[in-house]
């Protein structure tokens, strides 16, 4: 059975005789027994709890060292090679994607701002041809008007001409007959 510092410091002697042992001295020696064996035996529940916390630490350490050893490839191995062959081509392919497919929005991006540029051409020539044949229409109808305004003039002074021949043939036979 494992002594404690209590049963150090709890521990008494009978005395045989006179000439034995100084109680004192036995006393003092127990106490400064005890005292040490206290020091010591926090010393060694510290260091047992230090080499627990070390063993989890170096079993830590070993489990980690034992899963990336696992991760880390053999370069010998023909798979490692392959695997990376497969992934650049991958990467290659994914990368050929991408410039089809920007190639392919550039070119719907062109054409679109094409046919925006001919669609606004287009209704720029068709307003373009609508106010022309409005000017044309409004022409058209100034030049009816004018040349209606005109045949009436002719005919007025037509009409004026035939009135004023009648007067003075009036005029001249009123007098010639005299």
């Amino acid at each position: 059975m494992a002594i404690s510092v209590k049963d150090i410091q709890e521990k008494e002697f009978t005395a045989v005789s006179e000439n034995g042992y100084s109680m004192e001295q036995v006393d003092d020696f127990l106490d400064e027994l005890a005292e040490q064996w206290s020091v010591m035996l926090r010393d060694n529940l510290s260091l047992s709890e230090q080499v627990k916390q070390l063993q989890t630490s170096l079993d830590e350490a070993k489990s980690a060292n034992a899963e990336m050893q696992k991760r880390l490839p053999d370069y010998n191995e023909q798979a490692y090679f392959k695997n990376l062959e497969n992934a650049i081509r991958e990467s290659l392919i994914g990368a050929q994607r991408i410039a089809d497919e920007t190639v392919s929005e550039a070119k719907r991006e062109a054409k679109q701002t094409t046919d925006d540029a001919n669609a606004t051409a287009e209704k720029t020539v068709a307003d373009a041809n609508a106010k022309a044949e409005s000017i044309s229409e409004t022409a058209k109808q100034t030049i009816a008007d004018l040349t209606a305004e005109a045949d009436r003039l002719r005919s007025t002074i037509d009409d004026y001409k035939t009135k004023l021949r009648a007067l003075i043939d009036e005029h001249l036979a009123s007098l010639t007959n005299k």
